[in-house]
């Protein structure tokens, strides 16, 4: 499970863009792959009247294949957030996932559950290696981002439909 402690004092004195390095092995579990040892985060905190804000910012780097073409490639996501630290039980609800308890006795809070989370949410559906991709073709399996296979679409005859074409005659 990830850590990511944060001692009272220094959000007394508070974070600016403080950097942490969090090590790409805890998500070994889960089926995304990085293209690096470490996801990077940047933290700011703010002191107010219910605890502290903290704001932050992500940095995964994605080790995906093309939906379109099968080419792997990099893919650097990054994503900003926020984290309510309060005391305040009118605040915090077990539905907020970017709210967590931090009572006045205690010294340190975890946020990494919510940075994991944050980091899963952000793992893409569909994955493009370029806007221009053309993928490969149906016909041949010729990747069309580096060759022209000549296949020509209306010359090319589809006859996985034949058989029921026989039928509906």
């Amino acid at each position: 499970m990830i850590e990511v402690k944060l001692f009272r004092a220094d959000l007394e004195r508070g974070l600016n863009k403080q950097l942490f390095e969090i090590s790409s092995e805890y998500f070994v579990d889960q089926a995304v792959e990085f293209a690096e040892a470490k996801i990077t985060c940047s933290l700011t905190s703010e002191k107010q009247w219910h605890g502290y804000r903290l704001t932050g910012e992500i940095s995964i780097p994605f080790f995906e294949t093309c939906d379109r073409c099968l080419v792997e490639f990099t893919d650097q996501h990054t994503t900003e957030f926020f984290i309510l630290l309060t005391n305040d039980s009118e605040l915090s609800g077990a539905e907020d996932d970017d709210v967590i308890w931090f009572s006045d006795a205690e010294n340190t809070v975890d946020i990494g559950p919510v940075i994991r989370e944050l980091v899963l949410v952000e793992e893409p559906f569909k994955t493009i290696c370029s806007v221009d991709c053309n993928g490969i073709c149906p016909y041949c399996g010729a990747n069309r981002n580096q060759e022209n296979c000549g296949c020509n679409v209306d010359t090319v005859v589809d006859n996985r439909w034949e058989n029921l074409k026989q039928i509906i005659k």
